[in-house]
C-alpha cells in the first residue's frame, strides 16, 4: 500500500474525460495501455480465432487454439513417445484424462463402454511412482533455527523408521510415462469384440 501525501478529503478526484477499454459485459475497465485491448476483450468473451496460421476455427478459454487443432496437436505429441512392447501386466493410463487400467479386463470393458478399438485408444505405460520420502529435517525446517542446527539429535533413525512404515502402508501411486504401448501388444493381450464373442458362443 502506498503512502500518500494528501488527506483523504483531498486524495481522489472525478475525472469524465477518461479513454480505455472496458469489458461490455462485466464493465471493467482495463485502461489503454499497450495490451489493454487484448485483455478486455478476453474478459468475459465467448470465444476467440484460432492461433493456428490459416485456420478459421474458435478456440475457447483458456485454450488458444481450437478443439480440431487441440487434438491434432495432442495427436502429434502422443505420437511422439517412445514405442514399447506391452507385456500385459504393467498399468496403463489414457493419454488425455488419466484412466487408470490395472488389468486387462478393465481396460477391455471400458474400450468396450466407449466404443473405441484397442488401437485408436491412446494410451501409455504407468510408472510406479515410489512412496513418499519423509525427512525430519525438511518436515521441521520451519521450526528449527540455523544457529543451533548442529546441535540437534541427528535424525536419521527417525527418518529410517518412518519410510519403513511409509513403504509398508501405502499403496502404490501411478504416473504416466513417456512410452506408449505397440499397438500389437496390445492386440495379444487384450481381447478383441470378435474374439470376445467367439468365446462366448464356444462356452455356450
Amino acid at each position: 500500500m502506498n503512502e500518500g501525501t494528501l488527506p483523504n478529503e483531498q486524495a481522489a478526484e472525478r475525472l469524465t474525460n477518461i479513454a480505455g477499454w472496458v469489458c461490455k459485459t462485466c464493465r471493467r475497465f482495463y485502461g489503454d495501455e499497450p495490451g489493454a485491448e487484448r485483455t478486455a476483450r478476453y474478459c468475459c468473451e465467448k470465444d476467440h480465432a484460432c492461433d493456428t496460421k490459416d485456420c478459421v476455427g474458435r478456440a475457447k478459454k483458456p485454450y488458444t487454439v481450437c478443439d480440431l487443432c487441440r487434438s491434432r496437436l495432442d495427436l502429434e505429441r502422443y505420437l511422439k513417445l517412445e514405442v514399447v512392447e506391452w507385456d500385459g501386466e504393467a498399468p496403463l493410463v489414457t493419454y488425455d484424462d488419466d484412466e487408470y487400467f490395472f488389468d486387462v479386463d478393465s481396460l477391455a470393458d471400458w474400450l468396450a463402454e466407449h466404443d473405441v478399438k484397442v488401437e485408436d485408444a491412446q494410451l501409455v505405460i504407468a510408472e510406479d511412482d515410489g512412496p513418499p520420502v519423509f525427512e525430519m529435517d525438511e518436515f521441521l525446517s520451519d521450526y528449527l533455527c540455523e544457529d543451533n542446527r548442529d546441535q540437534l539429535e541427528p535424525t536419521a533413525k527417525i527418518d529410517k523408521l518412518v519410510n519403513k512404515w511409509i513403504e509398508k502402508n501405502t499403496p502404490k501411486t501411478y504416473l504416466p510415462s513417456n512410452k506408449r504401448p505397440s499397438i500389437d501388444s496390445l492386440k495379444k493381450h487384450v481381447p478383441q469384440p470378435d474374439q470376445a464373442e467367439a468365446k462366448e458362443a464356444t462356452d455356450a
